[in-house]
């Protein structure tokens, strides 16, 4: 099997962090505040192709990977009441995902055809063969969010964030970003229970036996639990 050597994005800045002087220039009248929420979401893959690399007598093998729906959960701290509209939130997060495989197509190409008929092999089964594709994902972030104001205990807000995964058998860590939007309903002035969606993309990565992941994509539906101060 060939490598291809991959542009390495572990040293990359999240941008929402290079806007923080900006936004803290303007004085305010009053305090810092910030928050901590917890959450627990519903999340969904698309499918992923692998790229199993050249085989003498089939040539270019793949496998098409259709992940399980999965829980996740995660954690979430950071800071507001710092712009001048007191609209903005700043923080970093950490969320665990569990990819497990229910279904992998094995391809080749020159179309010879592959045995089970079909080439559709269950996540156990892959297993049973030493194929190691279910993966444990921890996604870190930072981000950045723009509450929406309203004459209410809701308030909606949408975000982005820019950040890494730690792919459990993945060679390096990859490029993260999301995209969130949600709302967050306050029963006291310092705790509120909200839903929130998620559209995150890991770049592809390459694994410790030199196979080569498409893009992963996960739609996370969570519920959220905030405390602020």
């Amino acid at each position: 099997m060939f490598y291809m050597n991959k542009i390495n994005d572990n040293h990359l800045l999240p941008a929402s962090l290079l806007l923080l002087p900006v936004l803290l220039a303007p004085a305010q009248s009053q305090a810092i505040g910030g928050f901590v929420e917890g959450n627990i979401g519903y999340n969904f893959y698309n499918n992923v192709g692998v790229d199993l690399g050249d085989d003498p007598l089939f040539g270019k093998v793949e496998m098409d990977l259709d992940y399980d729906d999965e829980i996740s959960y995660g954690l979430e701290v950071g800071i507001r009441n710092f712009d001048p509209y007191d609209v903005l939130r700043l923080s970093v997060s950490w969320d665990r995902f569990d990819t497990e495989v229910d279904q992998g197509t094995l391809s080749v190409e020159n179309g010879v055809v592959i045995s089970p008929p079909g080439g559709k092999f269950s996540g156990s089964e892959l297993n049973d063969i030493g194929f190691k594709f279910d993966n444990e994902i921890d996604v870190y972030m930072a981000n950045l969010y723009f509450d929406i104001p309203l004459k209410s205990a809701f308030t909606p807000y949408f975000g982005i964030g820019l950040g890494q995964a730690d792919i459990e058998h993945a060679e390096d860590k990859e490029f993260a970003w999301k995209f969130m939007l949600g709302t967050n309903y306050e029963f006291t002035q310092n705790f509120g229970l909200g839903l929130r969606y998620q559209y995150i993309n890991i770049e592809g990565w390459e694994d410790e036996f030199d196979y080569k992941y498409d893009d992963l994509i996960i739609q996370d539906i969570s519920a959220t639990a905030r405390y602020q101060f």
